[in-house]
Formats: C-alpha cells, structure tokens, sequence
C-alpha cells in the first residue's frame, strides 16, 4: 500500500513538471511572452506602419486598448498628439502643447497639423524660413499656395510622410494612428547636432562643426539635401566660421536639413529680395542690378522688376526712374516713399530701404557690427 501511494504521488508531480515544461517551451517563457503580447497587437500585422506601431507600442509612448488591439485606422486627436509628443522627445507639456496648437483640442488632428508639429519640434519651418523656388509640390493637393505647402515638403525630405502617399496627401484628412506612428517613429530616428561651424570646404562641398558637447564632426551634404542660412535657400560656401547651426541627419548620419544663422551679409540680402521677386530675378542678377551693371540683366528681368515695383505701389515713373537707376529723376519725396515702400514691402526700417536703394554697405554692414543683424533678420522675411 505504502509503495502504491508514493508511486502515485511521483506520478502527479511528474506529470506536472512535465505539463509546466511544457507550457513554459510552448510560450517561450511566461515574461517572454507577456512582453509579445504588449509588443504585437493582433490588429497591426498586416498593416503598412506595423514596424512603427511596435517599436511605440514597446517605448510606451502609444498604448494598445483595453481589448489588447491598437486601431491604426482610428483618428488621433490634437491633445492625445500632443501627449504623444511629449513622450516621443522628453517635452514638458506646455511646449509639446506648443508644437501641436491650441486649436479645438479634441477635434482630429490632421496629417498636415501632425507634420507642422513634428517640423517644429525639430525646430524647422519657422515664420522666417523661406524656401527657394524650386521647391516645385511633391503632391498633388499641397501646392505652393496650401497654408501647410512649407511644412509639407520639410516633412517629406526628412522622410517623415507616410511612403503610402505618393501622387496625393490628404493634408487635411484626420491623421490616423498608423499615421501618427509612422511619422513620430521616422522623426524619433532623426538625429539633431548643434554647434558652431569651424571651418567650410566648398570644393568638397563639407564643412566642420564644433558641437555643444563632443568632439568635433564634419559633414559632407549631398545634392537633395536642404540648406539655409539666415532663413534664407543657401550654398555650403556661404556658411561663415562662426556660424550657430543645427544639422539633422538620417540615420545614416547623411545631412538632410542644415540651418545656420550669423553675421548678415549682402548674399543674404540679395537672396531675399530674389524672393521678393518671386523669382524673377536670380541673386546674381540682384547683385548686378544693385552694383548698377545693368548689362549682367536681361531686358526681360528688368521688366518684370518694372512690374514688381508697380504691384508694390510705386508709380511708373519712379519704378523707370529706379530701373534706369536714374536717380536724379526722383524727387527727394518720392525717393524718401519709394525707400518707405520698400522697408514696408520688406518689413525693416525705413532707414534700412534707404541704405538698400543707395547700396550704402557700408550702414548696413555698420548694423551688423553694433549687434542688429538679428534683429534685421528677423524683421527681412516676406
């Protein structure tokens, strides 16, 4: 009896070591697959933005529903965005509230909102930025002339955008939350250096930059990537030592937007009344226009400049005055409204269009020296 008993004992707890075993190589560990579960909701792996979902999902910064499932095809709204943000980059919620905007809070969050979002937080697109005009629209529904067209294209040479979107975006379409994920993740990958430039080798097109923190780093920037200096479209030659500038690279650590700021100079006003031409005139062209060769400019350039300067309020008589650089055919009043003109039109002072239209560097270059060159860039944007 004794031996039938331990007999029996030995086989219940063997075969419950051997149903635990089992259970256990089955699963792949009780805590393996916990984790399995949280890191792939049965609703995602099928979709396009499955690799994304996971890895925010993993990080907590998106949460699954009580049910274990995620719902990419349902909408985010502007405040739960706005909280994603500020797990995504470490933001205090004000400043990630910030980035997203105040605007109806609980109503969706659109894909454009959602790209202007994460631009800004790379501190990229602001008011002063102007891009260059031969940023031609990447989608169908985003032309120039779409409030969110600056951000769009940012958003789309950083590799933000969704790659499901080719000929048409939906800017105002309510983003999704595979949207949501695609675009924080491909952001969150991103890296961001700042610094000071150290020294610039335009034949290699490369320059050097002292980091806040680290050793110094060079970076050669490649043909599609975007540049500016000064808000302004620029060349890696017109970086200056001494520049303050942020470089955010893929992953691959190959530039793809570098912003840099400091001491104004006459490339930076030439390229922006370029702009203000909206093209018409090419820098070089404003260089020579402004040096007074007018043989550098095609009587066609001159005349849409004629037709500018009317769209801009100045009589015929003034702008032929101006185009001839017949200055003594301007009256001292017209002169003093036509440079009152032109610090409106490019929102400086006035004193500033009169040292424009007298090519008087020497003031301008004075501004820079006593410290307004800031103050003047942040006034030259059109």
């Amino acid at each position: 009896m004794l031996f039938q008993k331990l007999k029996k004992g030995l086989v219940v707890k063997a075969t419950a070591v051997i149903a635990l075993a089992l259970i256990f190589t089955l699963t792949g560990g009780f805590v393996t697959n916990h984790k399995a579960v949280a890191a792939h909701p049965p609703d995602v792996q099928k979709s396009w933005a499955k690799d994304s979902i996971n890895a925010l999902v993993d990080k907590k910064i998106m949460n699954l529903y009580a049910d274990g499932t995620f719902g990419p095809a349902k909408n985010v709204t502007r405040a739960k965005f706005s909280s994603i943000l500020a797990k995504a980059f470490a933001l205090d919620a004000r400043v990630a509230d910030g980035f997203v905007g105040t605007k109806d809070r609980a109503g969706n969050i659109t894909r454009a909102e959602a790209v202007a979002a994460l631009d800004r937080a790379l501190k990229l697109g602001d008011q002063n930025d102007r891009l260059s005009n031969d940023w031609n629209p990447t989608y169908a529904d985003v032309l120039t002339s779409h409030k969110a067209f600056k951000y769009v294209e940012i958003g789309k040479r950083l590799g933000i955008i969704p790659p499901i979107y080719t000929d048409a975006f939906g800017p105002d379409k309510a983003a999704t939350r595979a949207d949501v994920a695609y675009m924080v993740k491909s952001t969150m990958d991103l890296q961001v250096t700042t610094g000071t430039v150290a020294s610039v080798n335009a034949q290699q097109n490369s320059f050097t930059v002292k980091p806040v923190a680290g050793p110094e780093q060079m970076f050669v920037v490649p043909p599609d990537a975007a540049l500016f200096r000064n808000s302004s479209p620029a060349r890696v030659e017109n970086l200056m030592q001494g520049d303050a500038v942020q470089i955010v690279t893929d992953i691959y650590g190959s530039p793809k937007f570098v912003k840099a700021a400091g001491a104004l100079t006459r490339a930076d006003v030439t390229s922006k009344v370029s702009q203000l031409t909206k093209g018409a005139l090419t820098p070089d062209q404003v260089q020579a226009a402004m040096s007074g060769n007018w043989k550098a400019v095609a009587g066609t350039m001159k005349f849409s400049l004629y037709n500018r300067l009317v769209s801009m309020g100045v009589t015929p008589i003034e702008a032929e005055s101006i185009v001839s650089q017949d200055w003594n055919g301007l009256k001292g009043v017209a002169r003093e409204r036509l440079a009152q003109a032109l610090s409106q039109q490019l929102n400086v002072a006035p004193e500033v269009g009169i040292a424009l239209l007298d090519r008087n560097w020497k003031q301008l270059e004075g501004m820079v020296e006593i410290q307004l060159a800031q103050k003047l860039l942040s006034k030259l944007s059109f």
